[in-house]
């Protein structure tokens, strides 16, 4: 396992950095990872590299008759209605840069009459022309051939006289040279004179290497048939948490057959921590064969961009899955000086230590000899190319059985995807049955309020074209509680949990989805307040003086708020939540239960609002940063809004509870803490006295937290210790006893072992005595907060 080494300074600033960076790609990662765990792969790639040396053999003699490979494409679009959430238009330019990138096409390198685009990056030099140096004359001997390419340094040509012979070679006054196509001015044997301009060198984004340039003659085209026949647009949506950190994970329940068709999933973010990966033919898990994704790189425009990395990420992923190593060898560590001793097994590409420069000459030079840093397997940002070795490699790996490359592109399976001409070219959307989806603009959860909860549906329909669709949405409990409209509004003024419906109809059919429980409208209580999670049923609650909780699982596949009678303050029950065996790759694991709806505008007045609750919670690892504090990340946000105005985090709107504020048992356990008698817990009050008179308070606990890493990490800590682990997770925080209220009506429940925790009374008053209670409404001013006088700078 790779280690990373990290100091850590403070626990968010250094996991900020740890989660922050992208790495280009992780294809080597993830094919090492499938042979630990599958070593006879090795086997099918030994294979499929003696294919494939043997292949360039004969297809570089002629023997091999020449084709464009036609590949049906399904792109998989997980989300959880971010931005992610990608559209048609953002798909098609990826699969349209890939195209272009292919049939070098690309803009980037090429202009419309299919000539080589000057390069940007040699101080706008596009032509360095060439002249005899002076006191030289007589006739030319040319080195090299009319329009071909040259590098710098090569020796263009020689010129004598009687007995001296006088070498010029490719060079300029400026650093940024490094090569381009020559243009020959005079003939062989002419006669030249000193100052004679003799040649032109053109230069390119291809910086020397455009005579390997390359049309690899290989066309994407996304499939009109899914595997059972029917329409289909190439794209499916599929709504999953697992998107924030989508790797093997997101692959099992959305594939089609990858015989059929080439697999590219995009998720939010990609859990190995690169931008993209795929795999070598044959090499990947079984149904996992393909490229996945990071949306930001996946196409030019939408969430992505047009720029060098973005516009050619998938290009470079395609490689890989067409058998392509990076031109330093299978490794994700360029600019390593290790990497001159392995090769990618291309023998038109120039040994290098992988990712050099773009600009000056010197940064472009590794192993001896000048890079092709434009190559698009490289991780530079002026990639632009695919070399003819590189073509013929690929074109192995599209004549292989390995990881069925060679079903792709055969006719029959053409047939079967709706990718073949005949198909492709006619009406191929003419049959397509629309797909429902929709979304909801804001929250799914809410209060009823004074007007009821009014929700605005957001219509995501997908896999239809062309022709008419209908809507016939359902909305139990809401009003109107049907609609026709493309993205209908409702007001909800029945508390609970509702069901969503709808049906989709175009003249092909129709398509039903049901939402179960996609609405919640929260259950109102007045102050105050008082929840021993007593109830069997919980966060079901029976009678009017015990509504229900709700607790969004938005993280599906990690540890959730849940109640147990492993431990409680008082009682048999208490809740509880843990981050230890949260997964790899997420950046911040966020679960979240919800209070019901709280009417605190007939509170005691003069009487000290507060919100309390007993917790226990102890660490799972005794270390900390060279501040002292914990390398723990959890935390516990309290989040609050009054009158259906903005949420604020409570106590201090800025800062959670940290993991030395939630700590009750001094204690180190790593593995599974259970508290044992009233000593474990401790108290703690918010003092709650902004929402005193307010006719809707609304509470939810977000508890976040980190488990597995995606490396193993070196944590450097306060004493001078080291801890080498790939897991930072914290052990079972437990809740119980909540109360919010006045203190009169709540005091009979304050903590017996009277080691109430008396927290951050943030109140706020100004000189004059007056007491308020938003901070970030304030104007800027002179405030007394805390019983400090203290500068808040407010709204201006």
């Amino acid at each position: 396992m790779k280690r990373i080494v990290i100091t850590l300074l403070t626990v968010f600033s250094c996991f900020n950095y740890f989660f922050g960076q992208v790495d280009r790609c992780s294809t080597d990662k993830m094919v090492q990872q499938e042979l630990l765990l599958n070593p006879d792969k090795q086997v099918i790639l030994n294979q499929l590299e003696s294919f494939t040396q043997e292949f360039v053999k004969n297809y570089n003699a002629g023997r091999i008759v020449d084709t464009t490979y036609i590949i049906p494409v399904v792109v998989h679009v997980i989300h959880l209605n971010g931005p992610e959430r990608i559209d048609m238009v953002q798909i098609e330019s990826a699969i349209q840069s890939m195209n272009d990138d292919f049939n070098l096409l690309n803009d980037d390198l090429i202009d419309s009459n299919g000539d080589f685009l000057p390069s940007t990056t040699t101080n706008n030099i596009d032509t360095l022309s060439i002249f005899v140096p002076q006191s030289v004359n007589g006739s030319i001997d040319w080195m090299v051939q009319n329009n071909v390419s040259v590098k710098k340094n090569d020796t263009l040509c020689v010129v004598n006289n009687n007995n001296i012979s006088t070498a010029i070679i490719a060079d300029a006054t400026n650093n940024y040279f490094s090569g381009g196509i020559i243009n020959l001015l005079y003939d062989p044997q002419s006669i030249v004179e000193s100052g004679d301009l003799i040649a032109q060198i053109i230069t390119t984004e291809a910086r020397g290497f455009e005579d390997i340039v390359a049309d690899i003659g290989i066309e994407f085209r996304l499939a009109t048939k899914d595997p059972q026949g029917n329409c289909t647009t190439g794209v499916t949506y599929h709504e999953s948490s697992l998107t924030l950190a989508g790797g093997e994970n997101v692959k099992d329940d959305t594939y089609w057959d990858n015989d059929m068709y080439l697999n590219i999933w995009t998720v939010a973010n990609v859990a190995s921590g690169a931008a993209a990966y795929a795999y070598y033919p044959g090499s990947a898990p079984t149904n996992h064969e393909g490229i996945l994704c990071q949306h930001d790189y996946f196409g030019t425009t939408g969430t992505s961009s047009n720029n060098n990395w973005q516009r050619h990420t998938m290009s470079h992923e395609a490689g890989h899955y067409f058998n392509l190593p990076h031109p330093w060898g299978s490794t994700n560590d360029p600019s390593l000086e290790t990497n001159c001793d392995t090769d990618d097994s291309v023998d038109d590409t120039p040994n290098t230590i992988g990712a050099s420069g773009c600009y000056s000459y010197e940064s472009q030079v590794s192993c001896g000899s000048l890079d092709n840093v434009a190559n698009i397997m490289d991780y530079t940002n002026c990639a632009y190319m695919f070399s003819k070795g590189q073509r013929a490699r690929m074109i192995a790996a599209l004549n292989s059985n390995s990881g069925a490359r060679n079903n792709l592109w055969s006719s029959e399976n053409l047939e079967l995807t709706g990718t073949n001409d005949a198909y492709y070219f006619s009406q191929p959307y003419a049959d397509c049955i629309p797909v429902p989806a929709f979304t909801i603009e804001g929250d799914n959860f809410g209060s009823l309020g004074q007007n009821g909860f009014s929700v605005l549906f957001k219509n995501q329909t997908y896999n239809t074209v062309q022709g008419e669709v209908s809507y016939e949405w359902s909305f139990p409990g809401a009003t109107p509680s049907t609609s026709s409209l493309q993205s209908p509004s409702v007001t909800y003024d029945v508390s609970g949990q509702h069901d969503v419906i709808l049906k989709v109809s175009n003249n092909n059919g129709s398509v039903e989805l049901v939402k179960e429980n996609y609405i919640t409208v929260l259950e109102k209580i007045s102050s105050p307040l008082i929840e021993d999670f007593e109830s069997v049923d919980f966060p079901s609650n029976a009678g009017l003086d015990k509504p229900n909780w709700y607790i969004l699982d938005e993280f599906p596949t990690e540890t959730n708020w849940k109640k147990n009678d492993f431990a409680s303050f008082d009682g048999n029950q208490s809740i509880r939540i843990r981050s230890k065996d949260y997964s790899e790759g997420f950046d911040n694991v966020k679960q979240i239960i919800w209070l019901p709806e709280i009417d605190c505008s007939q509170a005691s007045e003069g009487e000290d609002f507060k919100l309390c609750f007993n917790i226990s919670y102890a660490k799972r690892l005794p270390y900390t940063d060279l501040y002292g504090n914990s390398v723990i990340p959890d935390t516990l946000w309290i989040q609050t809004r009054r009158n259906y105005g903005i949420w604020i985090n409570r106590p201090n709107p800025y800062n959670p509870l940290t993991t030395d504020d939630l700590v009750s048992n001094q204690n180190t356990y790593f593995n599974n803490y259970v508290p044992i008698d009233s000593t474990d817990w401790k108290e703690i009050c918010l003092d709650f006295n902004f929402a005193r008179g307010s006719s809707s308070l609304m509470i939810k606990f977000e508890f976040q937290g980190k488990g597995y890493l995606q490396s193993d990490t070196l944590i450097t800590t306060n004493v001078g210790g080291e801890y080498i682990s790939n897991n930072l997770g914290g052990n079972w925080l437990y809740i119980d006893n909540v109360r919010i209220g006045s203190l009169q009506d709540i005091e009979n429940r304050i903590d017996v072992t009277g080691e109430s925790d008396e927290l951050y009374n943030y109140r706020i008053f100004d000189l004059y005595g007056r007491e308020y209670y938003e901070e970030h409404s304030l104007k800027n001013g002179i405030y007394f907060k805390n019983g400090q006088l203290v500068f808040i700078k407010g709204e201006l």
